[in-house]
């Protein structure tokens, strides 16, 4: 009966987000609720993972790198994090697996970009786009990748498809020394007018 489902999903909504509240607080500690949510999703009670995973990645969004002490190794546990939920999700809740798997993906590619490896950061891109196609920070990446492998076709063709999803990559390109080497041609220039 999907109302049992409806009704189901909205007591595990609202319990993410009290769980984040907590976390938020300091009245929940983090690393326990995240064994909690691994214990959870190892038996098999994936909607109680997935709550728990939604609240911790909540409570971690607002942590900025360059406030972080390794920004690196944030970002790594982040990009875990995020891979262990979307594997949770995918037992109860498609569209927000596949919104995950993109996140981790995205930053799969842009830890490859940051390591110097532009084909290893193309292949995570790519990953993230089979999740979310229109996702305008992942062709913004992917533009940024392709043009440090000296594709700038392709680099080019991504970067205007960024734009056209979000205008704000424009502003973001004119910055963006990976993409540097784009902004003389034709097509990019006139998408940046």
């Amino acid at each position: 009966d999907p109302k049992v489902f409806t009704r189901a999903n909205r007591a595990f909504d609202a319990a993410a987000v009290r769980l984040a509240a907590l976390l938020q607080t300091g009245l929940a500690d983090g690393p326990q609720e995240l064994t909690l949510a691994r214990d959870a999703k190892r038996e098999r009670r994936f909607r109680t993972a997935l709550a728990r995973y939604r609240a911790i990645l909540a409570w971690t969004a607002g942590a900025h790198p360059n406030d972080l002490r390794n920004p690196d190794e944030s970002a790594r546990w982040r990009m875990e994090l995020l891979g262990e939920a979307a594997s949770a999700a995918t037992r109860v809740d498609g569209a927000l697996a596949r919104t995950y798997f993109a996140r981790h993906f995205l930053l799969r590619g842009l830890m490859g970009l940051r390591e110097d490896d532009a084909v290893r950061a193309i292949a995570d891109l790519q990953r993230a786009l089979e999740h979310a196609a229109d996702d305008a920070a992942v062709h913004f990446a992917l533009a940024r990748a392709h043009t440090r492998q000296g594709d700038f076709g392709l680099g080019a063709k991504a970067l205007l498809r960024a734009i056209d999803l979000d205008a704000r990559f424009a502003q973001s390109a004119q910055v963006e020394p990976d993409v540097a080497p784009l902004l003389s041609r034709d097509d990019v220039r006139d998408a940046l007018r």
